[in-house]
């Protein structure tokens, strides 16, 4: 009973981290300190960091610190919700690719976008 209790209480502790690091980067974005964005992002749990609102964060906060910055959005379900993968690009072009069944794996393990031919930009 006793190790029940402190999975509780760490399980608590944990969630009430995430929401201290979501109150930070609300409060930089305020203040337009997009370096505490950024730095308060990275120590989210990789899990809550990838969600689309902190994605989205993340990419203005490189943006507004001259850094090169990407938009990623890939489906949530190959082939049931779709099937291609979108990267915009930090001067507002749109790329797209299949990545294959394996999309979910391969998006979220993207740390930069590096065009090369298997890219192509996507229609209007």
């Amino acid at each position: 009973m006793l190790f029940h209790d402190v999975k509780v209480h760490a399980s608590a502790s944990t969630l009430a981290r995430e929401d201290q690091l979501a109150w930070k980067v609300r409060a930089a974005l305020r203040l337009a300190r997009w370096d505490v964005v950024r730095e308060t992002i990275d120590l989210m749990p990789t899990s809550t960091r990838h969600e689309s609102a902190w994605t989205y964060w993340y990419g203005r906060a490189l943006a507004a610190q001259g850094k090169p910055a990407y938009i990623l959005a890939y489906p949530a379900e190959y082939r049931s919700s779709g099937v291609m993968t979108f990267v915009v690009t930090a001067k507002g072009v749109v790329y797209e690719k299949d990545l294959g069944a394996n999309t979910s794996t391969l998006a979220s393990s993207m740390a930069t976008f590096r065009k090369d031919a298997t890219w192509r930009a996507a229609d209007e």
